[in-house]
């Protein structure tokens, strides 16, 4: 609570309050200098009994019996707690800038008494971590451009929102609710329910929060000012890794191997000798993270991250493990407009900060055809083939030997199993890029889809990221009719229109 400049009273309290606090005051003048850095307020002029005295803070408050309004307890500025006096509302109902911050703590109270009841009712309580800065901007080499996504390949892709079973009802047109309700987000979300949204008790959405209770993580929350649906489909089951499948073999950790950093806050930034920085990139010869785990280039995504892991020597602080500590801030899935689900964070994000990987079945080439003409029948595809290292090696070996055996290529599927990445929408301009990151040094085909913020993201923001890059197209050139699949609702400035 800071100071309120202007806001001062003469005379105010009961008259033994008053009097005992200007008496108080006059023997501080006269006995030692006070230590507070700040001057004591005046008591007026010469031979005055009146006295001007600036409000610091409102303490507390309470409504007297036969009272329309509350007495408040008041901090006088330069004065300490002894000399707290309770005013009665008409001595501060000018005082509008410490009634606003006594309000906001009045609601912050409550919030965190709520809190606390759903706690002992069973529910998880975490702290959210406040990001004050976020890096500068990237120096990368451009060099090797990041690679451009094959016609073979899955990336996901969504149009008009059949996420849900339950919807059956007709959206609102009216887009001032929206926007009303992504401002109140920092104070309503995820600490409290959103006012506008009216399906917050229905009985599918307490199923659906307490599916997501499974996640490891800080809290996540759903809301939904758009519509009448409570909440995603219910049948989704959450993971936190993957889920292999059949003719997918499961990595050994027993094969698995780390480096032999031992230093006290693990393996450093700029070490080029470390084991697991080695295996990076000759062009990344350093560790991908620098100080509170952001990215140093968050705009580039060419190169694989290769991570510490549980066989490293290094100890939890490491820097280098980023993605293995696993989400560190909290998420909320929101209905949108013309998208389905969607899913934004209540905090602010800085560039490069990780969000969280995308989970899912892990299943072979041929069981992913087969499933992407039934996904694609239905408007929605989650598929992402994991084909990172394939690729490199294939393009190696052409170089010297053109019949090179094709490698297997794996893939991951989010549509039934997977974690809250699975909300994330497309958008043409996107704040967020899916980056490789292995742990697994022994099989390289089953590395991690992380995804981090590519700039710094407001609180509020919808997250989302390009599903698919289009590199060879500008907005506004004509796309050819084999490549509209699905209609692009994201909205931004450069969208090109379709999703390919």
């Amino acid at each position: 609570m800071g100071d309120e400049k202007g806001c001062s009273m003469a005379g105010v309290g009961s008259g033994a309050e008053t009097q005992l606090l200007e008496e108080s005051l006059l023997l501080q003048t006269v006995g030692e200098p006070e230590p507070e850095p700040e001057p004591e307020p005046e008591l007026g002029s010469e031979g005055s009994s009146i006295a001007e005295y600036e409000v610091s803070k409102i303490i507390d408050e309470k409504i007297l019996p036969g009272k329309k309004h509350p007495s408040f307890l008041v901090r006088w500025k330069g004065y300490s707690k002894e000399y707290d006096t309770w005013e009665p509302y008409e001595n501060v109902g000018d005082c509008v800038k410490a009634l606003e911050k006594w309000n906001l703590k009045k609601l912050a109270k409550q919030k965190v008494q709520s809190r606390q009841a759903t706690s002992a009712g069973g529910g998880l309580v975490f702290d959210i971590p406040v990001i004050k800065r976020g890096p500068g901007r990237p120096k990368g080499s451009r060099d090797k451009e990041p690679r451009v996504v094959k016609n073979r390949s899955r990336k996901r892709s969504r149009s008009e929102s059949n996420d849900s079973e339950i919807e059956s009802v007709a959206k609102k047109s009216n887009s001032t609710t929206a926007t009303k309700s992504l401002q109140k987000l920092q104070i309503q979300s995820p600490r409290g329910p959103d006012p506008d949204d009216k399906t917050s008790k229905h009985p599918d959405r307490l199923k659906f929060l307490q599916k997501l209770k499974h996640i490891k993580g800080p809290e996540i929350t759903v809301v939904n000012t758009v519509d009448t649906v409570p909440c995603p489909p219910l049948d989704f089951t959450f993971i936190d890794d993957y889920v292999y499948r059949e003719g997918v073999p499961v990595p050994n950790p027993d094969f698995n191997w780390g480096c032999g950093c031992k230093n006290a806050f693990g393996c450093h930034t700029t070490n080029t000798e470390c084991e697991c920085v080695e295996a990076n990139h000759e062009d990344l010869r350093r560790l991908a993270y620098k100080h509170k785990g952001l990215l140093t280039y968050p705009a580039e995504n060419a190169y694989a991250i290769h991570e510490c892991n549980e066989k490293c020597a290094c100890n939890i602080r490491c820097p280098n493990k980023v993605v293995l500590k696993g989400r560190q801030i909290p998420l909320e899935i929101f209905k949108t407009e013309h998208k389905g689900w969607g899913l934004r964070c209540p905090i602010d994000l800085g560039a490069g900060q990780f969000i969280e990987r995308y989970t899912g079945e892990v299943i072979t080439e041929q069981e992913a055809e087969r499933r992407t003409k039934i996904q694609e029948n239905r408007g929605l595809t989650y598929l992402f083939d994991l084909d990172k290292f394939v690729e490199e090696e294939e393009d190696g070996e052409d170089a010297n030997n053109e019949g090179a055996a094709k490698k297997e290529v794996y893939c991951v599927d989010g549509a039934d199993y997977g974690g809250v990445a699975r909300f994330i929408n497309h958008s043409c301009e996107p704040n967020m890029m899916v980056h490789a990151v292995t742990h697994n040094r022994s099989d390289l085909r089953t590395y991690d889809l992380a995804l981090f913020t590519s700039r710094k993201v407001s609180a509020g923001e919808e997250l989302t990221f390009e599903y698919v890059r289009n590199d060879g197209l500008k907005p506004g050139d004509p796309i050819p009719e084999d490549k509209m699949k699905f209609p692009c609702y994201c909205g931004a400035e450069k969208c090109y229109g379709w999703l390919f």
